[in-house]
This record gives structure tokens, C-alpha cells and sequence, in this order.
């Protein structure tokens, strides 16, 4: 009876746990279906005007994103088309990890005819990420405006007359960024960012997903 009961409680606390550790696998960032929870916390400042880095501007990148939308029961993805308004991206890479801040606003480029199937589009997203980088590092973007790690996506309801324009702050779609890659040999960062809607219900559009790839000598 002992034996039976101890075989009981090891699978009670084991098995959920495998079950945990399984569910966040998620390589590229792009499955909707699986909320990643490994989280980066330091305390370490960035500050682009401290004489003691050695920051130098980025100017050249591969950036890409989609929307995922449902239509009917099945979840559909569309390539969002933008423009960047205005960026502010210095790296240091003097010291052991990598110093980065980036500052960048994004706009959707495309009329609302372009999107004569959805309910709602992704209008525009803003994104800063102060951070000292470690190798497959996730960040929340959930920080207040003007702190270290924050975003915002403004949505546009095209079922109302003219189109509609609200904010989603970072904390609203869980917002985050996944550092997948560095390569200080190469010359480059690539990150994943990863937004959902989740507490959005009446949303047409359920995730927001990109790629950003930074390139430095």
C-alpha cells in the first residue's frame, strides 16, 4: 500500500511538471499556441549617454512581421506591410554581453481596402528594449512608456464607420521579445517579438509576430 502510494504522489508532482516543461517549447516564437515563460530579470541601466559604453549606431536590418486573424475556425496570417516613422538603435559590444537600445515605430503602410476580409488590422507598434543581452534571453515589454522594456500596438476597428483607433499597451498583449540569436563574429542580433490578444475576445486579429534582425560591424 506504501509503495502504490508513493508511485501515486511521484506521478501527481512529476508528470505536470514534464507536461510544463513540454509546453513551452516553442524554437522560432511563431506557434499561437504556446505561451513562453522563460523571463529574463536584471537590474542592469542603459544609458546611450554614459561616457563609460562604447555604443555605435545600427542602420542596417531584416525586419518582417505577420498578423494571425481568424476566419471562421481557422487561423489565417497575413504579412504586415510598414514603414519605420522613427529609430533609435546603439549597441556596445566592448564588454562580455552586449549592451543594446532600440527604439523603434513602426506604421502599416496599407488602406484599410487592403483588408476587405478582416474585422481589425494592426494600425501601428512601438517597441524599446534597454537590456544587457544574454544568449536565448526573453524580455516582457510590459514596463510603463519611456522605461526600459515597453511596447504599444494601436489597433483599428474596421467594422465602425470611418475605422476606429485604440491602444493596446504591452502588458495587455504580453508583449515580448526573444533574443534567438547573437553572433558577434558575424556581426548581428536576431530577435522575435511575440504579442497576443488573448484578452481581446471580439478581436478579429489574435497574435502579432515579427522578426527583427540588427547587423553591426
Amino acid at each position: 500500500m506504501k509503495i502504490t502510494l508513493k508511485i501515486l504522489l511521484f506521478s501527481l508532482f512529476v508528470f505536470p511538471f514534464i507536461l510544463i516543461i513540454q509546453s513551452c517549447e516553442d524554437s522560432l516564437g511563431y506557434d499561437p499556441n504556446v505561451e513562453i515563460t522563460k523571463i529574463i530579470k536584471d537590474t542592469v541601466k542603459i544609458d546611450p549617454e554614459d561616457p563609460q559604453t562604447k555604443f555605435i549606431t545600427i542602420d542596417k536590418w531584416d525586419i518582417t512581421f505577420k498578423e494571425f486573424y481568424q476566419e471562421g475556425r481557422v487561423l489565417k496570417d497575413q504579412k504586415w506591410d510598414f514603414i519605420i516613422l522613427s529609430h533609435k538603435i546603439l549597441i556596445d559590444t566592448s564588454n562580455r554581453f552586449p549592451k543594446l537600445w532600440m527604439e523603434i515605430d513602426f506604421a502599416n503602410n496599407l488602406p484599410d481596402t487592403d483588408y476587405k476580409n478582416r474585422h481589425d488590422r494592426v494600425l501601428n507598434y512601438r517597441i524599446k528594449l534597454a537590456a544587457e543581452l544574454y544568449t536565448e534571453t526573453i524580455y516582457n515589454l510590459n514596463e510603463k512608456i519611456n522605461e526600459r522594456r515597453w511596447s504599444e500596438i494601436t489597433m483599428r476597428d474596421l467594422r465602425r464607420a470611418g475605422g476606429v483607433n485604440f491602444i493596446i499597451p504591452g502588458i495587455e498583449s504580453r508583449s515580448q521579445i526573444i533574443l534567438e540569436e547573437i553572433n558577434l563574429r558575424a556581426g548581428y542580433l536576431n530577435f522575435i517579438v511575440s504579442n497576443d490578444f488573448v484578452k481581446y475576445p471580439y478581436l478579429n486579429t489574435r497574435y502579432f509576430r515579427g522578426n527583427i534582425k540588427l547587423y553591426f560591424k
